[in-house]
């Protein structure tokens, strides 16, 4: 019998395959999203009912590695509005209740829906071929399958774009906003997708555009988020340069550090090999330094001897520096 698995689980559905955050959304909110099931609670307590969890950025943060606090808010937001949580603020975060909680995390609510990976995986393939459908009456034409192919490649990452515009201007809501704006909004998603190269980054640009634009209280649009792009890749080329600089600067910090090490390993060295007399010599100089320096500071006298070997160690340091190479 294989050991007992500690911490317990939580029910993934293969629905979700086709969910809007998994199929759609940036990959963070995917992890977000599978974050808040993990931490809910799966039982009532007496602060909390099942699917119920207190959460709070700056402890959450932790755990969501490579998300940021702008990503958070926008995928709560999200999930908000699509009827996924309710939430409800505290003095120093927030209790997500998640929708449905009980449906999805009971094994039992499986059992009667229960199909075969075979059937399930040709259904879910099935479903998002609708939109993808190739010429039927000329399947062997290699030129035209490729051709579909990058179309509808183009058309789901111009769709990310635009759901992503959508629900950072809360535009989801809006009944029939698809059948009269989507088409107005496909070019300019297409020309940032060109600009960009990936729907990542063009998200990316997107989020930057709209925390700049809400900060400073102004409207924006796609067309709006293209204009910008230049200062985008300005900040972007600025804040490599930065990374670079701090690079150099720990690489001279890390050579003058080993460049220390390796002299001061000389010098004790050197120390070893000295005669009694010249290392009685030696205190004495070290001595009449550390009498100097104790008109402005006074060492503990416990540290004393330590601090005389270090002015030895030091003076011989100063020899091997000003000794020609």
């Amino acid at each position: 019998m294989s050991p007992e698995v500690d911490g317990g689980a939580i029910l993934l559905a293969r629905q979700s395959l086709e969910s809007d955050i998994f199929y759609w959304k940036p990959a963070e909110w995917w992890k977000i999203w599978t974050y808040i099931l993990l931490k809910v609670n799966y039982k009532d307590t007496k602060l909390f009912k099942r699917g119920t969890g207190y959460f709070c950025w700056t402890q959450d943060k932790v755990f969501l590695k490579g998300i940021t606090k702008h990503q958070w808010h926008n995928c709560i937001k999200w999930l908000k509005k699509a009827k996924q949580i309710t939430t409800q603020k505290t003095t120093r975060g927030i209790i997500i209740t998640v929708c449905n909680y009980e449906r999805y995390q009971t094994l039992k609510s499986y059992r009667s829906e229960a199909k075969s990976d075979t059937q399930s995986k040709a259904e879910t393939k099935q479903k998002r071929s609708k939109s993808d459908t190739i010429n039927k009456n000329d399947k062997n034409d290699k030129n035209d399958i490729l051709h579909s192919s990058k179309l509808k490649n183009l058309q789901d990452e111009m769709r990310k774009i635009i759901e992503h515009f959508k629900t950072l201007k809360g535009y989801s809501e809006i009944e029939n906003w698809d059948k009269h704006n989507w088409k107005r909004h496909t070019k300019p998603a297409k020309l940032l997708l060109t600009l960009t190269s990936s729907v990542d980054k063009a998200i990316k640009v997107i989020d930057w555009l709209n925390e700049l634009y809400e900060e400073k209280n102004l409207d924006w649009t796609l067309e709006t988020v293209i204009k910008k792009y230049p200062d985008f890749q300005l900040k972007e080329i600025e804040a490599q340069k930065d990374k670079e600089e701090v690079e150099v600067i720990k690489k001279v910090y890390i050579k003058k550090e080993e460049k220390e090490k390796v002299l001061n390993k000389k010098a004790e060295q050197i120390y070893n090999r000295l005669t009694k007399e010249q290392k009685e010599t030696l205190r004495t100089l070290a001595e009449d330094d550390l009498r100097r320096g104790m008109k402005l500071i006074k060492p503990p006298l416990e540290e004393r001897e330590n601090i005389i070997f270090g002015l030895m160690i030091n003076r011989i340091k100063n020899k091997l520096q000003r000794a020609p190479p």
